[in-house]
């Protein structure tokens, strides 16, 4: 007999139907009578009395009967049960009174997560942070344990499940109506409604007594809901597999196929009635995933969610998605969001964990809170706190190996927690409670262990089955008021209730926003910031320590932002109504760059700060893998700790690459192309000049010397180079030649004859001259340019701007000639010891006296300006003279003894090694105005007053830096002039053009800022550290000057060193900022008090601030004039200690000489004695003896001679200053 064929019904929401683009039939016009009864029952009057609190215990979830009682919480809807907290029998009356405020376990607990306190529940009139004292005399004790989140809150408010499924004979399967049977226990009083819609919208009658159908509906759930309730809907429906269309029922009546419509019109058309229902509401689509994997119908999903704007939509991305299977998950959600109402945000990754069970003994570990499955008591036994432990101190046991060369196997056995309460005990007399927990017999299972989390897997029955499965146990029902209570194994994060947010579409899991976890403590608050009740930069600190406390306490804790008190500011702005506040808000949380910066770097701020700082980096050309682990290195590390985390192998380094290579595979468009822009850039401008400079300064001459000698080994090949690069500290082109060892000859191509010196001194300057306009073009390259593709036409004139913006005339207008300085016209033009002021505070006796001059100098046709200083690349280049070769005798170099050298001024000294080339000026003048054309850098001494602004300016082009001077200005000067120790190179009187050899060998201490004179002062130390810095990392020895110091070689002033200059600069910058504004509201303030005397005061502050400068003026000479006296006599004393030092040195050496006469003295006698005894030997032995004799008789004359006996040692070349020229024989040897 054949088999029979018999049709089931299926389990799955896939399958194949004909599609129509509109529904069968006209749309029918409806009446006006229908049209007004829906309108008018859709708004029925809220007669339902809401909960204020909820009816299950925050602790053990049960309800109350008999003598059990709930205590209400006065601060959240929470509740606690007589069978959790201990009251005392003496003091039951007592808590019952009406002017008791009870404060429950969770809102204690937040209010105490900086440091513990006991807790005592119960408080007089007011809670304790608005004075209410305790009404117990103890600590209140707690005998329940949680069995959920301490911060959930259970069901209190009237809760509905409106479930849309797709009408005719063979419905679709699925566990809603299980999740109403397990909430209904969950609302003995009624306060939970069931609901379930059948739909059939084929054709356009059947959508007109849908919609006719469903007002009664609306009516009972608008009545149930009032305004406190909550809906979670459910749409179980088909999806038309080749196209993702959604099945809208069957054409016509009886046996007909369904037809299947686009998803935009199914939903519209189903979900329209319930429109005002569904807001800010939760919907879950038990549909296959064909509607996720075509991009039309999840567009139209996505656009109907934010249409009916749901609190959170879930769909299945499955093909043949079978709603019983998810069973599991759907019910552990409608616990957690439902019924203990935490946010579903927070809640999504336990539910995806819930879809796997293993039915075994296990318990589940937590490093702090539950070592090896056994709970930590939640407070203290002896002084009551609640989460005083602090950090267990661990036991370990070794256990010996039986293989001698292995290592010992050490274990935990013993955990020992310590209350951290400060008072803890004192009242007993006794030290702080100590807890121990030994470890049960058992071990870890480590496929599932994360970092503070794992499970523990037992042999015993010692541990009650869990379970990470939510339980669907309901609750004990007696006469209506439930007894029992539902055990379940599970451990939440803190979490806090819901506020209704914009719409998320969960499609397997999803990314929130960081505030999804942090509900709670926000709304604990909100009313404060809206309402301005306290001050809101103290609320808003208070606000980012309460997050980030509990931030450390959680297991795997998300990522907060890096601005985390804008953030918060950003999160409360959307609650504002007052439109100036509003307004102040949005100035303070600035534009959208600073939303881009906390939320996520831009792609030019992650490239800059990416960028590496190595030149060894760059020295093959760059990919963009290269790039990418660069750019994104955080991004892949946290996919490959996700990854890890799903396959069980934490903290191995082997799969990282993997993880890498597939994170990078998979970037997207906008990823992509940031790597590549980032790769070019990277491959044009190499490694960042600083890094350029220290590498070339270590590698350039090794790598050119092994390059030469690579290409001889390999191709036979000789060669001459000429190499350039480029100065940043001035900015000029250091050129150099490079050739291989000559093999026959001694002298190298270079130098070999008259021809070949004057053809590489010509190469030199036309490499230079077109190495510079190719490779490092200037403004007035480009310009030259520019004239000669004119082609002799007249081009359009330019604007000539200065260094505020302002323009100005061109130079040809004032000289003459192209030049833009007046060489032939310019003179002095102030006289000596005057000082340029601003012109509102210049005195007729000062203004007489600069026109005196400057008609003295005109009459008498001499030049009105001198220039002090120029740019090194401006200078005239200086002949270098050759030193002499000196002939060093031995016996000179043995007996010289060190001198004590007078001491002398440094500029003297400068200046006296310059004469030749500086005789503009008689020495006497050095000190009152030191010359720096030495070396062509200005140096603090030689700036007037007026121009120290601009010199601070110029002494580094450093971006934070600038801004740091540019915000000095708005400072006020001091009122107080305290004496304040300052290095003596940050002040005006500094007249060295470096720094001192003790800053390059050590770090300079910190300084504060008073007002304009210390800022300038700090500003005039950081910029010349910036710019020393600079200088140590472009020094190199074959091209310094002989007045470079030597010190800059083995300086500490580095790119490290840099970097630290620049994050002292940024905090001064922060100060300077604060005064600033400062002053400015105080300038406000007296502005506005002043009113109509603003003119008699403005001129009294004239008078009073010209006094002033004129004491500032004569302060500073009279502190300047101490300085140099206090400098001379320190360094006075300085060279006393060195003299008594040599001293010491000099007595040392004469003792030393004594006792080697003395040895040498003993050891002839020896001799002697040596020579009788062998005098009958061999003539042989003879001759040795007397040539020994002879060497020692020697040795004795020498040492008589003033020597120190010993034998001196040969010049190094280190101390001998070599010449350019090759060594000539000496006379001597000439003769000979």
């Amino acid at each position: 007999m054949p088999p029979r064929k018999k049709n089931t019904a299926k389990k799955s929401c896939g399958g194949s139907a004909k599609k129509l683009l509109a529904p069968v039939g006209s749309p029918p016009v409806p009446a006006a009578s229908h049209a007004e009864s829906s309108t008018s029952s859709l708004e029925p009057e809220d007669t339902r009395t809401t909960e204020d609190h909820s009816i299950w215990c925050l602790i053990c979830r049960d309800g109350v009967e008999g003598d059990v009682v709930l205590f209400e919480c006065n601060a959240c809807p929470r509740v606690m049960c007589s069978k959790c907290i201990e009251v005392p029998k003496a003091h039951i009356d007592d808590v019952r009174h009406t002017d008791v405020i009870f404060l429950c376990l969770s809102c204690h607990s937040l209010r105490t997560i900086k440091e513990p306190t006991p807790y005592f529940g119960f408080y007089h009139n007011f809670l304790p942070e608005q004075g209410g004292t305790p009404v117990l005399p103890g600590f209140l004790q707690l005998k329940g344990k949680y069995e959920l989140a301490s911060s959930s809150i259970l069901a209190a408010t009237p809760l509905a499940v409106v479930h849309f499924i797709l009408g005719g004979k063979d419905r679709i399967p699925t566990p809603v109506p299980l999740l109403s049977h397990y909430l209904d226990k969950f609302y003995p009083s009624g306060g939970f409604l069931y609901i379930e819609i059948l739909f059939d919208v084929a054709s356009y009658q059947q959508i007109d007594n849908y919609t006719r159908d469903q007002v009664r509906t609306v009516s009972e759930l608008t009545s149930h809901l009032g305004s406190t309730g909550r809906v979670f809907a459910f749409l179980s429906n088909h999806s038309e597999e080749d196209s993702g269309w959604l099945f809208a029922g069957k054409e016509g009546q009886g046996e007909e196929e369904y037809v299947a419509m686009e998803v935009q019109h199914v939903l519209s058309t189903v979900l329209k009635p319930y429109a005002r229902i569904l807001k800010s509401s939760h919907i879950v689509f038990l549909v296959c995933g064909s509607v996720v994997a075509h991009e039309t119908p999840y567009t139209q999903l996505k656009e109907a969610v934010l249409q009916f704007d749901f609190a959170g939509a879930i769909i299945f991305p499955a093909p043949r998605f079978q709603p019983l299977v998810a069973t599991n998950f759907l019910v552990a959600m409608m616990e957690l969001v439902a019924i203990e109402q935490l946010s579903i945000r927070s809640v999504f990754p336990t539910l995806l964990s819930c879809c796997k069970l293993e039915l075994t003994t296990f318990a589940r570990a937590h490093t702090q809170t539950s070592p090896w499955g056994l709970d930590i008591p939640a407070q203290c036994p002896q002084c009551g706190s609640t989460k005083s432990w602090a950090e267990r101190v661990a036991v370990t046991v070794a256990d010996k190996s039986r293989d001698e060369d292995a290592p010992d196997r050490v274990s935990v056995c013993r955990y020992i927690y310590t209350c951290k309460y400060t008072n803890c005990g004192s009242m007993q007399k006794l030290p702080p409670y100590k807890l121990s927990v030994t470890k049960p017999p058992g071990s870890i299972v480590n496929s599932a262990k994360t970092k503070n989390c794992a499970w523990f897997q037992s042999p015993s029955t010692h541990f009650v089955l869990q379970s990470s499965a939510v339980s669907t146990q309901g609750k004990r029902m007696n006469e209506g008021v439930p007894t029992g209570t539902a055990k379940k194994a599970r451990r939440l994060r803190d979490a806090y209730p819901p506020l209704p947010k914009a719409p998320d579409l969960y499609n397997v899991s999803s990314m929130a926003e960081w505030y999804a976890s942090w509900e709670g403590v926000l709304t604990l608050h909100k009313d404060q910031f809206v309402n301005g009740k306290n001050s809101c930069h103290n609320l808003l600190r208070q606000i980012r320590n309460e997050i980030v406390a509990i931030h450390h306490t959680r297991e795997d804790p998300e990522d907060l932002p890096k601005g985390l008190k804008k953030a918060i500011r950003r999160y409360y702005l959307q609650f504002l109504t007052d439109a100036d506040d509003r307004r102040d808000e949005q100035q303070i949380l600035g534009d959208d760059s600073e939303l881009e910066e906390e939320l996520g770097m831009s792609p030019e701020d992650r490239e800059l700060v990416a960028r590496p700082k190595d030149a060894g980096f760059y020295k093959k050309e760059l990919n963009a893998w290269d790039v990418a682990q660069k750019l994104f290195k955080q991004e892949m590390d946290d996919y490959d700790k996700e990854q890890q985390q799903k396959k069980g192998v934490q903290h191995s380094i082997k799969y990282r690459t993997g993880h890498a290579r597939e994170w990078f595979n998979s970037m997207t468009s906008a990823h992509r192309k940031e790597v590549e822009e980032a790769r070019d850039k990277w491959n044009r401008d190499g490694a960042p000049a600083e890094s350029q400079a220290m590498y070339r300064k270590k590698n350039l001459k090794k790598i050119l010397d092994d390059f030469t000698e690579q290409i001889r080994r390999t191709m036979g090949c000789r060669l001459v180079m000429l190499v350039s690069h480029k100065k940043n500290a001035d900015q000029t082109l250091s050129v150099k030649i490079h050739e291989s060892q000559p093999v026959n000859q001694k002298k190298s191509f270079s130098q070999s004859s008259r021809g070949s010196k004057e053809w590489t001194s010509e190469g030199f300057e036309k490499y230079a001259e077109w190495s510079k306009a190719e490779f490092y073009p200037t403004n007035d390259d480009d310009d030259s340019s520019d004239e000669e593709t004119n082609d002799g036409k007249d081009a359009m004139p330019e604007v000539i701007l200065d260094n505020h913006g302002y323009a100005k005339l061109p130079s040809q207008v004032f000289t003459g000639s192209m030049k833009p300085v007046p060489w032939l016209s310019i003179a002095d033009s102030i006289p000596n010891g005057f000082t340029v002021q601003d012109p509102s505070h210049l005195r007729v006796k000062e203004i007489n006296k600069l026109w005196g001059h400057w008609e003295a100098r005109k009459a008498s046709k001499q030049r009105l300006v001198i220039f002090v200083g120029a740019a090194s690349a401006h200078m005239n280049k200086r002949e270098e003279i050759k030193k002499k070769y000196v002939e060093v005798d031995d016996e000179e170099g043995a007996s010289a003894a060190p001198t004590p050298v007078k001491r002398t001024r440094r500029l003297a000294e400068d200046s006296s090694e310059d004469s030749s080339d500086d005789n503009l000026a008689p020495s006497a003048g050095l000190v009152a105005r030191p010359s720096v054309a030495q070396e062509g850098i200005r140096t603090p001494a030689t700036v007037p007053m007026k121009d120290r602004m601009s010199f601070l300016r110029s002494l580094s082009s450093n971006r934070e830096y600038l801004l740091l001077i540019s915000s000095i200005g708005g400072l006020k000067k001091e009122q107080s002039s305290e004496a304040t120790e300052w290095p003596a190179w940050a002040t005006w009187s500094w007249e060295g053009s470096h720094l001192p050899n003790s800053v390059h060998s050590e770090v300079i201490s910190s300084a504060k800022i008073s007002g304009l004179a210390s800022a300038m002062k700090v500003g005039l130390g950081l910029g010349m550290l910036l710019r020393e810095c600079k200088r140590v990392i472009e020094y190199e020895a074959d091209d310094a000057t002989p007045n470079t110091p030597s010190y800059l070689g083995t300086s500490i002033l580095g790119i490290k060193t840099l970097d630290l200059v620049i994050e002292a600069i940024d905090t001064a910058r922060g100060g300077v900022t604060r005064m600033v504004k400062a002053k400015e509201g105080q300038h406000a303030a007296i502005t506005e008090a002043g009113g109509e005397e603003h003119g008699t005061d403005t001129a009294a502050q004239t008078i009073s601030t010209r006094e002033e400068e004129v004491d500032d003026e004569k302060q500073r000479e009279e502190d300047e004039m101490r300085r140099k006296v206090e400098e001379e006599l320190r360094e006075t004393e300085e060279q006393k200690k060195k003299m008594v030092m040599l001293q010491e040195d000099m007595r040392k050496l004469e003792e030393r000489k004594r006792k080697l006469e003395e040895e040498n003295q003993k050891l002839l006698k020896l001799v002697e004695v040596a020579n009788e005894k062998d005098s009958e030997g061999k003539e042989p032995e003879k001759a040795e003896e007397e040539e020994e004799e002879e060497v020692v008789q020697k040795g004795k004359k020498r040492g008589k001679s003033g020597g120190s006996g010993r034998p001196s040692k040969k010049p190094t070349t280190d101390n001998i200053r070599r010449s350019s020229r090759a060594r000539q024989p000496s006379k001597k040897a000439m003769r000979k």
